[in-house]
């Protein structure tokens, strides 16, 4: 093996770490240790580990395999390994990477993603062709906003970060009025990811150019299956919230599977899992499936802690195309959802200012730090177990509304008229409780990537995490984790990451024992407070263009007359009598006569 190797290393070495390969080895002789627990710590007992090491290191220093070396006795060239390299699941891999990218692009010509990194101006005329047949990043602005005219640097910064990769465009909306009305927009820069084919997602994150390209980056390439190995979909699945896998044997895959595959993943929603394949039978086993039921539909969650197999609806093999599709589409929206949902700027919306949101139990989480793990499983945990409560409050919501109802029907036969009311007023409350804490969500945020926005946000320090909040986002307001017990010493109780720790704060902060904190400074909710009225006046004015006419003419016709009062005032005449009856007229108000007060 070894001319092999270094022929190989130097040969193929630069083309080997393109795809993501290091050339490496260990010395068995000098790294005993290190062998011994990585290769032979399973295989062998201790006696054979001594017996194997002592045979080696004879031939070794008989010089048997090296004279062999160096007499050129072992013939080979790097072709030989570039066949191993190429092996029948390589080769199955890259099948199916070609079908994915050929569903991506509908089988036409190659996309070609933002190839020069500039922002392109897109109007009426170009906006439908372009759109059309690949996915956009599209800002809508006004050359006299402010906020657009900041905004523009960081916008052809993110182009040029983009080249390639996704295609950026702008509308100028003085100008594509039309164009413009069709998205609603209510406010300037307002962004919007453009699927192709698909509908528009407003992204409502941050504007600065780090915060845009996390958005991006984890924006699905195409409205297509992703084809992995078998590392690459083990590191997918400890990193992923939710994963849609198609695992199938390469040797069982018939025609038309992965194109099925395709048109399947083409019309999943945009806050659906991705969906992934893999061709390698290996990974049956490492999910404790048998390759013989080729092909099997797995959806993950919540990085890999749990799992479910998708059955088909008659027990047979899973076909993805025709009516099975519809039931495969069912499955997803049925089980699809995390427990805990990374928050990001693509579902942020949903989960913070849901409808029927009313608090958020947000995990401040570094995932690469030491506790991050760990802490996540505790809050996966803390959610599960807030779900059952949920759904005891939902059968017990259920059985007071089921006794209401026969004390309600009791009372019209003449029964206890007070019973059916009580019975009717715990259902009320039951039901409206049940409904309260089933608002409850649960999130997390990177901490580690997202740290400058946890900070601003919560006023958490990294050395604080991990941590967590219970967020009330409609009022800007959030409440700090509360320890599950108060120390002996008296000191305020320790805050860990438990799921105690979680139940605790969330009962205390809808109980209301909680002192809220805002995620404002002052001076930021006058301003928002400010900005919000001048919104609304502003709406109301064009909302009601007549009434608005008819209050102008009021307030100017009011004007003139207390022009002409006053000068009537100043001067002789009858004007000064007309204004002392006006006055007299308010004068109530003005001093609070008769229950009148200005406010």
């Amino acid at each position: 093996l070894t001319p092999r190797w270094l022929e190989m290393q130097k040969t193929r070495k630069q083309e080997l770490l393109a795809k993501g390969m290091h050339l490496a080895k260990v010395e068995c002789t000098e790294a005993v240790g290190l062998f011994v627990e990585e290769y032979l710590g399973d295989a062998m007992n201790q006696t054979e580990i001594v017996i194997f090491l002592e045979d080696m290191l004879v031939k070794l220093k008989n010089s048997t395999f090296i004279e062999q070396v160096k007499a050129g006795g072992l013939k080979s060239s790097s072709e030989d390994l570039g066949d191993e390299v190429s092996s029948p699941v390589a080769k199955a891999l890259k099948e199916a990477k070609a079908i994915s990218e050929a569903a991506s692009t509908g089988g036409a010509k190659k996309s070609t993603h933002n190839p020069s990194g500039e922002v392109v101006h897109l109007t009426a005329d170009s906006f439908d062709r372009l759109t059309s047949d690949e996915n956009w990043i599209v800002t809508f602005h006004l050359p006299g906003c402010i906020h657009c005219i900041k905004f523009a640097p960081t916008w052809d910064q993110v182009a040029k970060a983009a080249v390639g990769k996704y295609n950026i465009g702008k509308v100028d909306c003085s100008v594509q009025k039309h164009l413009c009305n069709k998205f609603d927009l209510e406010y300037f820069p307002t962004i919007k990811y453009l699927r192709a084919g698909g509908r528009a997602v407003e992204y409502k994150g941050g504007r600065t150019f780090k915060e845009i390209m996390m958005f991006l980056d984890h924006l699905p390439a195409a409205p297509s299956f992703k084809a992995v190995s078998a590392a690459e979909l083990s590191d997918a699945v400890k990193s992923s919230d939710a994963l849609l896998v198609y695992l199938y044997d390469h040797e069982r895959l018939e025609a038309g599977d992965l194109e099925s595959l395709a048109a399947l993943a083409a019309t999943l929603p945009e806050e659906a899992p991705a969906v992934y394949t893999c061709p390698d039978a290996s990974v049956f086993s490492r999910y404790s499936l048998n390759p013989n039921n080729s092909p099997v539909l797995l959806l993950f969650k919540d990085s890999g802690t749990t799992r479910k197999q998708y059955r088909t609806p008659t027990g047979g093999r899973v076909e993805l195309g025709g009516e099975e599709a519809a039931v495969v589409r069912a499955f997803v929206a049925t089980h699809g959802r995390p427990a805990v949902p990374t928050l990001d700027a693509r579902n942020a919306a949903a989960i913070m200012t849901g409808p029927n949101v009313t608090h958020v139990v947000l995990g401040l989480v570094d995932r690469a730090a030491p506790g991050g793990p760990a802490a996540l499983d505790e809050l996966r945990t803390a959610a599960a177990e807030w779900a059952q409560f949920v759904r005891t409050t939902q059968t017990d919501a259920a059985a007071a509304a089921e006794a209401a109802a026969a004390a309600a029907d009791a009372a019209a036969d003449g029964g206890d008229a007070e019973a059916a009311r009580a019975a009717a007023s715990k259902a009320a409350h039951t039901s409206g409780f049940a409904r309260f804490v089933g608002g409850v969500q649960f999130a997390w945020v990177d901490a580690g990537v997202r740290g400058d926005y946890v900070a601003r946000v919560y006023g958490v320090r990294r050395q604080d995490l991990p941590t967590f909040v219970v967020a009330r986002p409609r009022q800007d307001l959030f409440y700090p984790a509360v320890g599950a017990a108060p120390r002996a010493d008296g000191a305020p109780p320790a805050v860990g990451f438990t799921r105690a720790d979680v139940r605790r704060t969330v009962e205390d902060a809808i109980s209301g024992r909680l002192k809220p904190k805002y995620t404002f400074s002052y001076a930021k909710r006058l301003f928002r407070g400010s900005a919000s009225l001048t919104g609304s006046i502003k709406e109301l004015l064009a909302a009601h263009a007549m009434l608005t006419a008819a209050a102008s003419a009021v307030g100017l016709l009011c004007l003139v007359r207390a022009w002409r009062a006053r000068r009537g005032v100043r001067g002789a005449g009858g004007i000064g009598s007309e204004h002392g009856a006006i006055a007299t007229h308010y004068a109530p108000l003005a001093t609070g006569a008769g229950g009148g007060k200005i406010e």
